[in-house]
């Protein structure tokens, strides 16, 4: 499977959501030397816009 059809049922505007909220919780931790606990908040916001 290619990522363009893995991402077919999902919308362009949920794909920016996830886009905008993922580069939110990147920039609160650029300040530390080893970011910690981003994966999981990462992976939290794709489960909340993306339902199974």
């Amino acid at each position: 499977m290619t990522d363009s059809e893995d991402t077919e049922d999902v919308s362009t505007e949920t794909l920016a959501r996830i886009r905008e909220r993922t580069l939110r919780a990147e920039k609160k931790q650029l300040h530390m030397r080893k970011p910690h606990n981003i994966i999981p908040e990462l992976k939290e916001i794709v489960e909340e816009e993306i339902p199974e």
